[in-house]
């Protein structure tokens, strides 16, 4: 490898792990940390920011979409969200 080669991979690591620590800055500053007392309180207070956020995007683009992961541990969120106060019929 020749001595510009390994001069320019040299800063594109640089680059590179630079922009790794931005990003786990930014996550540091903006991680929303939820301590509850079960997954039915956990599930609950999910909903209601997921509704919130919901809403905002059909309040502006008069609809939403919602990417969920699967599993029993998301059960709980499912239920809170269908008692949430959101237009579906516009989402």
């Amino acid at each position: 490898m020749s001595e510009n080669a390994k001069y320019e991979l040299g800063i594109l690591l640089r680059f590179f792990v630079l922009i790794l620590l931005i990003l786990k800055l930014y996550y540091f500053l903006f991680m929303i940390i939820n301590i509850s007392n079960d997954a039915s309180e956990l599930g609950f207070k999910a909903a209601q920011f997921a509704a919130i956020k919901l809403n905002d995007a059909i309040r502006h683009n008069d609809e939403a979409r919602m990417v969920v992961s699967t599993g029993s541990s998301q059960f709980e969120t499912f239920e809170a969200l269908l008692k949430e106060n959101l237009e579906w019929e516009r989402g």
